[in-house]
């Protein structure tokens, strides 16, 4: 019996690795890399924009995964959009994230922004409500944005 178990114990980490891959990391969240917006339709949705190589945003993360990631996962999209991600890099977190490259601030909050970090709140027909450029408005206002939507 063992023996036959061992192919099936190593496709199923393949196939767990597959996944992780595919999704950023996160097994709790359905969107991935290549989401488009048609897969946060449904739910309100926060996208969050920041560098790895950025200090505020490293320093946000643990804010935004204990003030929104932890309180509206599970009624909310929310993906950490790593602007530097195509190169390979993440956050050092469990929130859904990665390098999309069907996301970007301008077309979902109709203004252009250079700055990081940045976000978008949308409602569940994908409408942007609320928006952040740089340090404009703070996470616990993209909570209440989302708690508002819920």
């Amino acid at each position: 019996m063992k023996k036959s178990l061992t192919p099936l114990v190593a496709i199923l980490v393949v196939v767990a690795a597959l996944f992780l891959v595919v999704t950023g990391g996160e097994m709790g969240s359905s969107l991935t890399q290549t989401s488009t917006l048609d897969d946060f339709l449904g739910k309100p949705s926060a996208v969050v924009f920041g560098g790895t190589y950025c200090p505020h945003c490293q320093n946000a993360v643990p804010q935004l995964e204990e003030q929104v990631w932890d309180v509206y996962a599970g009624d909310a999209n929310i993906w950490v959009q790593v602007v530097d991600g195509a190169e390979g890099k993440t956050f050092d977190t469990t929130m859904a994230q990665g390098y999309n490259a069907n996301l970007d601030y301008a077309g979902l909050a109709g203004e252009e922004c250079g700055y990081v970090p940045s976000w978008v709140v949308m409602d569940a027909e994908g409408e942007t409500v609320m928006s952040s450029c740089g340090s404009e408005h703070g996470i616990d206002e993209m909570a209440g944005a989302l708690e508002g939507l819920l």
